[in-house]
């Protein structure tokens, strides 16, 4: 197995031993305090949501003897941003008397499985690329790398429609329909900035 790839495999085993550790602790936690706990299901999903990353890794690492896995360097770095999320939320939950920063790391981790998602499924869809290989040679990444714009005023733009779209639950909803509708016109701008003038590809 490639020395790139066989980290997910070891990675699915810290998710397995994870979710197992949490499964068991919520079993405890209804055998001991039972229905006076009203934390437990939260640590069951936790552990349930550790193995099923766990399994997806080991696939994941499994399949790298069958054929190359790309965005390997991506991959990882999501991978222990889950773990990590997944390690801290149940003990925070119980552990804590305040809801607000359990519901922040619950929609932290749910944008990260998001991020996380979307790389298996480019990975799965594109080749390995150079830097997915330790054996892979300098002159393997040459080339053009893409298109990188040298200026843009849009971006600012945006984000003033987006400050205006934001001011209208408090001066009043009329300016929410303005600042959507100039922030449609400023999305379109930025996105076809580039079809002309000096700078069109």
């Amino acid at each position: 197995m490639d020395a790139l790839k066989k980290p997910l495999v070891q990675e699915s085993a810290w998710f397995g031993v994870l979710g197992v550790g949490y499964i068991v602790w919520s079993l405890v936690m209804w055998l001991v305090l039972g229905t006076e706990m009203t934390k437990w299901p939260a640590v069951l999903a936790a552990g349930l949501s550790s193995l099923a990353l766990g399994l997806t890794f080991l696939g994941l690492g499994l399949k790298s003897d069958g054929g190359p896995l790309a965005l390997l360097a991506e991959l990882r770095i999501f991978v222990v941003l889950e773990l990590f999320f997944l390690a801290v939320i149940p003990v925070y939950w119980v552990l804590s008397l305040e809801i607000t920063g359990s519901v922040a790391l619950v929609l932290t981790f749910g944008l990260s499985t998001m991020l996380l998602a979307y790389l298996l499924v480019t990975a799965l869809k594109h080749d390995e690329r150079p830097e997915d290989r330790l054996e892979a040679d300098i002159v393997e990444g040459a080339g053009e790398l893409g298109f990188f714009p040298p200026r843009s005023a849009w971006p600012v733009v945006c984000a003033v429609m987006l400050m205006i779209t934001l001011l209208g639950p408090v001066f009043g909803w009329w300016l929410t329909i303005l600042g959507m509708g100039l922030g449609l016109w400023a999305i379109a701008g930025w996105v076809y900035q580039y079809y002309k003038g000096d700078y069109a590809h």
